[in-house]
C-alpha cells in the first residue's frame, strides 16, 4: 500500500471556506498513519508557522504550500504551490507577498492572484500541482511550457481527483484526465482538495460558504480528509499517480530555524561590521541633535552600545533607522512611541526624537542585559503609504 500523502489540505485560513483548525488537522494526518501533509490555504500562509510548530511537535512532516488563484497568458484556475527547499519557502512568501499588493493596488474590489511574471520571478524551489479545469483551459500547452521554464519541468504535475463530476464515474473521469496529462507531458500526481474532516462537516462548508457569497451552491463533492487506504482504493488503478504523491512528499524538505531572532541584513560598504556602523552613524548623531562630546553622552552611549552588541541587536537598530529615514525623505508620515525614547542611541540614529538624558528616561526600561526578547521599537506609519515600507 502507498503512504499517501495529504497534499492539498485547507485549514480554517481559507477564510470562510475551510473547516478545521490546524491541531485536528494534525492529529487527522497522525492518525491514518500519514508520514506528511501539506497546509495549502487559498492565496495565503497565514497558518504555515502554526502549523509547521504543530507537525514539529506530532513528529509529522510539514510541507507549506498556498492555494493559489493564477492567471497564466489565456487560462486562469487555482494551482497548487509546494515550497520544496527553504529557497522555495522564501519565494513561496515573496509570491504571496505580490499577489496581495497587486490586488492592493486595485482597491477594494481586488482579488489576489499570480500572473506569470510572478512565477517567473518567484518560482524557483517550487512544486506545481495543477487542477483538471486548468488542464483543459484555453493555452494549456503554453502554460504549461511558462510553468516548466519557471520551475523545472520535474516540478509540474496534473492532479488526478478523487471527486468526479455529475453524469461521470471516478474512473472515467480519472482516465480522462490522465489522457489530458500524457497528450501534455505531464506527470500524475493523486489528490483531491481537502476542506473537512468528516463528510457530515460538509454541510457546515456550505453554510460557511454562504456566508461569503449568499449565492454560492454546495459543490457536491467530497472534500474529506480521507484515510490512506481509502486513498489507495480511489487510486488503485493510477499506481504511477501515488508513487509521485510520495515522492514529492519526500522531496520536500523546508526546515525553519524558529525560536531565534533573524534580523535583515543591512548592506555594509567595505570591512565595516555592524557593531561598527551602529557606532559611527550613533557619533554622527551627536552633532546633528544638537548635543555636545560631555562626559554625560559619553558613558551613556558607551554602555547602551555595549549591551546592544552584546546582545546582537546592531542589525536590528541600523535597519530601524533607515526604515524611518527612507519614510522622511518619502513623505512617509511616521511616529515612534514606548519604551524606545529611553534610548540615546535611538535619539541619535533618528528612530526617536526625545533625548533621554533630558528626560531622565533609563535605558534599561528599554533593554537591559537580562531581558531575553528583543526590545520593541514601536512605529506607527500612515496607514495608506504602509505598502511602501514593507
Amino acid at each position: 500500500m502507498s503512504r499517501f500523502s495529504h497534499l492539498s489540505a485547507h485549514s480554517h485560513y481559507s477564510l470562510l471556506d475551510g473547516i478545521p483548525q490546524i491541531d485536528p488537522l494534525v492529529k487527522a494526518a497522525m492518525y491514518f498513519g500519514m508520514p506528511a501533509l501539506a497546509l495549502t490555504d487559498r492565496n495565503n500562509l497565514y497558518g504555515a508557522i502554526e502549523f509547521y510548530k504543530a507537525c514539529e511537535k506530532a513528529g509529522l512532516k510539514a510541507i507549506l504550500g498556498i492555494d493559489a488563484d493564477v492567471s497564466i497568458l489565456d487560462n486562469s484556475g487555482r494551482i497548487i504551490f509546494l515550497a520544496e527547499n527553504t529557497e522555495g519557502y522564501k519565494n513561496l512568501l515573496k509570491l504571496a507577498s505580490a499577489m496581495h499588493l497587486a490586488a492592493a493596488s486595485e482597491g477594494a474590489s481586488g482579488v489576489p492572484y499570480a500572473n506569470g511574471t510572478h512565477i517567473e520571478n518567484f518560482g524557483k524551489g517550487l512544486i506545481a500541482l495543477i487542477p483538471e479545469t486548468m488542464l483543459l483551459g484555453r493555452g494549456a500547452a503554453d502554460m504549461i511550457e511558462r510553468l516548466q521554464h519557471a520551475l523545472g519541468k520535474e516540478s509540474v504535475f496534473a492532479r488526478l481527483p478523487w471527486n468526479h463530476a455529475p453524469r461521470e464515474s471516478i474512473r472515467d473521469q480519472q482516465l480522462r484526465v490522465a489522457g489530458i496529462a500524457k497528450g501534455l507531458g505531464l506527470p500524475l500526481l493523486a489528490g483531491d482538495d481537502t476542506y473537512y474532516l468528516k463528510p457530515e462537516d460538509g454541510s457546515v462548508r456550505d453554510v460557511v460558504r454562504k456566508i461569503a457569497d449568499p449565492e454560492a451552491e454546495p459543490d457536491g463533492l467530497d472534500r474529506t480528509f480521507i484515510s490512506m487506504e481509502t486513498a489507495n482504493e480511489r487510486y488503485r488503478d493510477f499506481p504511477e499517480a501515488l508513487t509521485n504523491t510520495e515522492e514529492v512528499a519526500k522531496r520536500a524538505e523546508v526546515k525553519l530555524d524558529l525560536g531565534s531572532w533573524v534580523f535583515p541584513k543591512f548592506p555594509l560598504s567595505g570591512e565595516t561590521t555592524y557593531e561598527a556602523e551602529l557606532e559611527k552613524a550613533a557619533r554622527q548623531g551627536i552633532a546633528k541633535r544638537g548635543l555636545g562630546p560631555t562626559e554625560e553622552v559619553e558613558k551613556r552611549l558607551t554602555y547602551e552600545l555595549s549591551v546592544i552588541n552584546a546582545k546582537g541587536y546592531a542589525p536590528y537598530f541600523l535597519t530601524v533607522s533607515d526604515l524611518l529615514s527612507y519614510a522622511k525623505s518619502a513623505g512617509i508620515l511616521t511616529t515612534t512611541r514606548g519604551s524606545a525614547a529611553g534610548s540615546l542611541v535611538s535619539y541619535l540614529t533618528g528612530v526617536t526624537n526625545i533625548n533621554p538624558l533630558e528626560y531622565r528616561l533609563p535605558f534599561e526600561r528599554f533593554l537591559n542585559p537580562e531581558r531575553p526578547k528583543a526590545p520593541d521599537i514601536d512605529m506607527d506609519i500612515a496607514d495608506t503609504r504602509r505598502d511602501e515600507l514593507v
